[in-house]
């Protein structure tokens, strides 16, 4: 029985796979009647909807996203100053203290017991500013200034999306006039940006690569966030783009400039700045060597490999390192660990989907299909695609990181602290609840309790 199935599976395995390569010929070949790649049809309409419609929305709406998250990091020091001043503001202190001056005046049977309480509180008071001091000069994750570097990267990304991809797009669906603005402004975006377009790409994937190997150091050796100098790492951080910038700038030598002056049917004249593929464009060793071997290597296949490994590490010393946990404060850093590594599988898993069809298209060749409509639709889906990724990074940040959390935190901090001034204001309720007949007992000496302290200790398993 298990030697039938063993045969029936196998059989079946054979008869899919030869199902799925009758699909290909069917899809691939020109000459069936279902879909073909000659056609206008199909692939011109969805190219229209795809680059006019489409994509405009994706990058207008990914730059507003990205230009959030850059504000929301560059204001993280005033985020968690304002969160802490809201959640333990003096304020807040002073009536709490006050309500328990009341509590202790009205007890008149214990005197030196209320001394002791009002002493300690006035310690917490104490111990809960000096906190407040430290707290608010520490700095936040060491993820933030690579986080802003990435989404610098994508904004750019998306911006030169508009002119290099749109504009276009623009002037050839709709058929506009070929010396017109619009004919000028696309052959000054695709000649100019083109090569911005793609260092930035390299400089957002290499970010990632960057973001991936110092969480991976900073697992296995916690202490490197406090050895390292921050100049080290903005260095790097400017290194990345700069590396990117040189890596892409044979793009630009790509075309060849002319100016020409044309004269139209009414007499007038107009100039048009146009390009033309250079000589080193129609290299075929420069081709091969740029487009088939470098920029597949180091833009795509390096990267994934290395993060890919990067992050099943971290996650598996993540996993050994919760099962010896001592005391709140790694308990604390686990989860925060988990919460980076969590950011960055996603990005990976986002930037496997978006990236693998540019990787794939890179092979085909140009000659034979570079003029097909499916293969002109399959570059538009490609771009998009990249797009899609600078899109959906800054969402990703919203779930994973802390700084967004702050915020909504502040909010209901901020409604809370004046509904409590606003009450303190209006005067009592008009059914106060009655105090207690008996003061809490005094806490021993050397160590202090009470609400405050119990926030204290909370504040701290916060941060």
């Amino acid at each position: 029985m298990i030697i039938f199935k063993k045969k029936l599976g196998g059989l079946f395995m054979k008869e899919f796979f030869l199902l799925i390569f009758k699909m290909f010929n069917i899809l691939l070949s020109t000459n069936n009647n279902y879909i073909n790649c000659n056609s206008q049809q199909p692939w011109r309409l969805m190219g229209k909807y795809l680059d006019l419609f489409i994509l405009p929305i994706i990058c207008i709406f990914g730059l507003l996203l990205n230009i959030l998250c850059i504000y929301v990091f560059l204001k993280r020091k005033k985020i968690n100053k304002k969160l802490i001043e809201r959640k333990y503001s003096p304020s807040i202190l002073i009536l709490q203290q006050q309500q328990q001056q009341q509590l202790i005046n009205n007890n008149n049977n214990n005197i030196s017991s209320n001394i002791n309480i009002y002493r300690n509180e006035s310690f917490n008071l104490q111990q809960l500013l000096l906190l407040f001091k430290q707290k608010s000069n520490e700095g936040s994750h060491p993820l933030v200034p690579a986080l802003i570097v990435l989404c610098l990267c994508d904004s750019l990304q998306l911006i030169f999306s508009i002119f290099v991809l749109y504009l276009p797009a623009l002037h050839d669906y709709l058929e506009m006039d070929p010396l017109g603005i619009i004919a000028q402004l696309a052959y000054l975006a695709t000649g100019g940006l083109a090569g911005g377009l793609l260092s930035a790409n390299c400089a957002s994937i290499w970010t990632i690569c960057f973001i991936s190997f110092q969480r991976y150091k900073a697992i296995l050796n916690p202490l490197i966030n406090i050895s390292s100098s921050k100049t080290t790492k903005n260095f790097h951080l400017f290194l990345i783009p700069l590396c990117a910038l040189i890596f892409n700038i044979p793009v630009w030598f790509e075309f060849k400039w002319a100016i020409n002056i044309i004269k139209l049917n009414n007499g007038q004249k107009r100039i048009i700045i146009w390009h033309e593929p250079s000589t080193l464009a129609k290299n075929e060793q420069y081709n091969f060597l740029m487009y088939k071997v470098l920029y597949p290597l180091c833009v795509y296949l390096i990267p994934l490999i290395l993060i890919s490994f990067l992050n099943i590490r971290m996650l598996s010393s993540i996993r050994f390192a919760s099962r010896s946990l001592i005391s709140v404060g790694q308990i604390k850093r686990i989860e925060r660990e988990k919460r980076s590594v969590k950011l960055l599988i996603a990005i990976v898993l986002l930037f496997f989907l978006c990236h693998t069809g540019g990787l794939i298209i890179r092979f085909v060749d140009l000659k034979y299909y570079g003029n097909e409509p499916c293969f002109i639709f399959a570059k538009d889906l490609v771009n998009f695609l990249f797009n899609i990724n600078s899109f959906a990074n800054p969402m990703l940040y919203f779930f994973f990181t802390k700084q967004f959390k702050d915020l909504r935190t502040t909010y209901k901090l901020n409604t809370g602290t004046n509904n409590i001034l606003g009450r303190r204001i209006m005067g009592p309720h008009p059914h106060p609840h009655p105090p207690p007949p008996h003061p809490p007992a005094p806490p021993p000496y050397g160590f202090p309790s009470g609400p405050r302290f119990s926030r204290i200790l909370k504040l701290i398993n916060y941060f």
